[in-house]
């Protein structure tokens, strides 16, 4: 397989408390692969909550394995940024590319 083209995903509804998560508190997301330090993903308020950020934007090659994608809400809060637990992985195989065998192969 090759490296995904996008992530999708849906913000939540609610904070932690239970209350409304709204517009008003929203800064953005933050989207992690594998180990990799997070990157901001500066994306504006979606009244549907319905998301996706295209992978080209990162730049990455992804060496042959195992990967995975977390992501996090950032939100105001009253004197920092708060950010919300990662989400759990979505995960993917980049398989390594071999060649196939020489053809047309022969002996005279």
């Amino acid at each position: 397989g090759v490296a995904p083209v996008k992530a999708t995903w849906r913000a939540p509804d609610t904070n932690t408390d239970g209350s409304p998560f709204v517009k008003e508190q929203y800064l953005g997301f933050e989207l992690r692969v594998d180990t990799d330090a997070a990157v901001s993903v500066p994306i504006a308020w979606d009244d549907d909550r319905e998301y996706s950020f295209d992978f080209a934007d990162l730049d990455a090659n992804y060496a042959p394995g195992n990967h995975a994608v977390s992501m996090r809400v950032l939100a105001k809060g009253d004197t920092a940024v708060k950010a919300s637990a990662w989400s759990e992985p979505a995960t993917w195989t980049v398989k390594a590319k071999t060649p196939n065998p020489p053809f047309i192969v022969a002996v005279e």
